[in-house]
């Protein structure tokens, strides 16, 4: 499966979403940084890192703050070596994330992340097997229902 297919599944997986799939992606290309590749897609915002977990949470915010200090990832499927890509995007010294549909808000330190993230890759099976922030439901596994295809315009 993709990692465009993973998260798009994990999505739909968590119960019905307060917004559809179209509306997250057209969010995260307005407000955020949306990355998609073969080995990776991620949706994720610049935020402070002192913010409160449910403003963690929510799409309400709208514009970065400007003395923003950390990537929040939205939602990341495939290799976690992608993730260092948000760094060039904008360097900031921290990163959260939820893991696996937690309400709970964990914050890294990107330099942290990032010598995980190569030590994790470097130790990756010969296969090509993609490691990293991968996670399927039992009911992403199931494929009751296709996502769109990769790259449809909205």
């Amino acid at each position: 499966m993709s990692p465009y297919t993973t998260a798009w599944s994990t999505w739909h997986s968590q119960g019905r979403p307060v917004i559809s799939w179209e509306e997250l992606i057209a969010h995260f290309f307005c407000f955020g940084v949306v990355i998609s590749t073969p080995d990776a897609f991620i949706l994720a915002r610049p935020m402070r890192a002192d913010d409160s977990d449910t403003e963690h949470l929510r799409l309400s915010r709208l514009q970065s703050p400007p003395d923003a200090d950390c990537w929040n990832v939205w939602l990341a499927a495939g290799r976690l070596t992608t993730l260092l890509a948000l760094h060039d995007q904008r360097p900031l010294p921290w990163i959260s994330f939820c893991r696996r549909g937690e309400d709970r808000i964990r914050r890294v330190e990107f330099a942290r992340l990032a010598r995980h993230a190569l030590t994790e890759d470097s130790q990756a099976p010969a296969s090509g097997t993609p490691s990293g922030l991968r996670h399927r439901s039992r009911e992403s596994r199931r494929g009751s229902r296709n996502p769109p295809p990769h790259g449809q315009t909205l």
